[in-house]
């Protein structure tokens, strides 16, 4: 079945320890006896976190400024260079919502934050975090803690294999991850409140020692609550069956939904013709791998995923059967929408060949609205004036001049992680339409999926 195949980046979980104090290289010749200037390695650890930003703090003001930032962004282990003039100042890794992703979860993040750390400091994580916005050392915050300073200067994900208190450390921090914000100034703007929930999450987590669960299999979540932990890719789909539906309009039409079923080593589908078929299957960090081809899982969740095919096809997947009677349809009220801004992005394709589109759709509240597409990676000045308003149905209703007739928008209760699909076609049978106010996520998965159509 052609369009079952996955797209994946396969990554690597094995990372060579990188710990401790700084070790950098001697420097490589380039050819003429000039020696280039060493480099020294360093980690950013929740998870190890792949694809994010590297910015060096050389004002020591806590922002991540444009010109700091490093070309490069953390690597599928986590780990990225600095250069040994660098090593002086302090490093902040930003995260970004829809493009970077912790290897201890499925999918891309759906959250941006920024964790740091002070200079000479191997580990960037959220405990090197705390020592940044305190003005402290990492001893002094280990000491705060009752914590090993050198389990948390070191690859703590590693040894946890063999390590009983690294993998205490390890709990910790994925649990305190959740109680940063989307940069170091508003996390310090409410380090109070981030303090006690360490101190929470540090009593539940001996809770859970004393009790003798795997701390891998539990988190301590943004409310405080000890919750089951983020699963891989692997640990969400293995025994699920998922609905696939893909929001390119040929493929809709030729295929509609289709019913797969995740096994150990395999994926049995039935296609919306009644085709029955199975294929043999690999899971990777990002997505899995059939005979066919690799895909990549750019949003992952039980209610709702999204994957990419090698055809650079969008598919929308949920394991809420939405194939027997269509979508269930959730009336809006104008509140949920009045002064806020939607990003929308569909395939804008008349064929097969993915043409992915994005549009940001601001709603006023005196019912005016506003809608720019994107060209590419640019947004245009045309701006497209209209009005809104909801419907007797409870749909959201879009009127502009250059429309034909207005856009009528029916929300479906497949709504996750900040992400919302809807419909346009009364039926209840379109592709499926997708939208959030969630600038970074939409912004990034529109971009994977973009480099990924090119």
């Amino acid at each position: 079945m052609k369009q079952l195949s996955a797209i994946a980046i396969a990554v690597s979980l094995i990372l060579t320890g990188c710990g401790g104090s700084d070790n950098g290289d001697a420097g490589t010749s380039t050819g003429g006896g000039e020696q280039t200037k060493p480099s020294l390695q360093r980690l950013a650890l929740d998870g190890y976190l792949v694809d994010a930003d590297v910015y060096i703090d050389r004002n020591r003001n806590n922002i991540a400024e444009t010109d700091e930032k490093l070309t490069a962004t953390t690597d599928s282990q986590g780990k990225f260079t600095i250069s040994e003039a660098d090593a002086e100042f302090p490093v902040i890794v930003r995260a970004v919502a829809g493009r970077s992703y912790d290897t201890d979860k499925g999918g891309r993040l759906i959250n941006t934050f920024e964790i740091a750390a002070p200079a000479g400091t191997a580990v960037v994580s959220p405990f090197s975090t705390i020592a940044v916005l305190e003005q402290k050392t990492l001893e002094e915050v280990a000491t705060d803690l009752n914590i090993d300073s050198t389990t948390l200067d070191t690859d703590y994900v590693a040894a946890k294999q063999a390590n009983a208190n690294a993998k205490q450390v390890h709990a910790i921090a994925r649990s305190l991850t959740l109680q940063l914000d989307n940069d170091l100034a508003s996390s310090e703007a409410n380090l109070s409140d981030i303090k006690t929930q360490l101190t929470n999450i540090q009593d539940k987590i001996a809770e859970q020692v004393n009790n003798d669960v795997d701390l891998d299999t539990i988190i301590v979540d943004e409310k405080g609550n000890v919750s089951e932990s983020p699963k891989t890719v692997k640990d969400m789909m293995v025994g699920s069956t998922y609905y696939y539906v893909s929001t390119n309009d040929d493929y809709f039409h030729k295929e509609g939904v289709s019913e797969i079923t995740f096994h150990e080593n395999k994926v049995s589908f039935i296609d919306d013709n009644g085709k029955v078929g199975e294929h043999s299957l690999t899971y990777t960090d990002t997505g899995y791998i059939t005979p066919d081809g690799e895909e990549t899982i750019i949003l992952l969740g039980e209610k709702l995923s999204l994957t990419v095919t090698p055809q650079n096809d969008l598919f929308v997947a949920s394991q809420v059967n939405f194939g027997d009677n269509g979508y269930e349809k959730r009336v809006v009220t104008a509140s949920e929408f009045a002064g806020k801004t939607l990003y929308h992005f569909w395939d804008d394709s008349t064929s097969n060949k993915a043409d992915p589109d994005m549009a940001k759709i601001t709603l006023n509240t005196d019912g005016s609205g506003v809608i720019v597409e994107r060209q590419g990676l640019n947004w245009p000045e045309t701006e497209m004036q209209g009005s809104w308003r909801i419907s007797d149905q409870g749909d959201l209703v879009l009127s502009a001049s250059d429309f034909d007739e207005d856009w009528v928008i029916s929300f479906t209760t497949l709504t996750s992680q900040g992400l919302h699909v809807a419909y346009e076609d009364s039926r209840n049978q379109s592709k499926p339409l997708l939208f959030t106010e969630n600038h970074d996520l939409a912004d990034n998965l529109y971009r994977e999926w973009l480099k990924l159509a090119k």
